[in-house]
């Protein structure tokens, strides 16, 4: 199959998130993150996830719940506000003025 047919044969298949099923993904979402700031975890690709079962469930419960776009992108989201939050901290540091 070509990568055009392969691209035309993804867009008749996906079908949008109606209102609720995004509202499901955005909870599958913070449930994860909330389960991962309690380990104190940045990154949800950090291989501590792979070793405790409840964060495993809630990271499927997320893959489940969105596309896995979606998962991808609020991943990268999470650690890029994590790295500029630590930016603007040390910027805030009387030690750098």
């Amino acid at each position: 199959m070509s990568s055009q047919a392969e691209a035309n044969s993804n867009a008749t298949t996906y079908k949008p998130l109606d209102r609720a099923a995004r509202k499901k993904c955005w909870a599958a979402r913070d449930k994860f993150f909330e389960a991962l700031d309690e380990k104190a975890i940045v990154d949800p690709a950090d291989p501590q996830v792979r070793q405790n079962e409840s964060l495993v469930e809630k990271e499927k419960a997320f893959k489940e719940a969105c596309p896995l776009s979606w998962f991808d992108h609020f991943s990268r989201l999470r650690v890029q506000e994590a790295k500029i939050n630590e930016y603007k901290t040390l910027m805030n540091n009387p030690k750098f003025k």
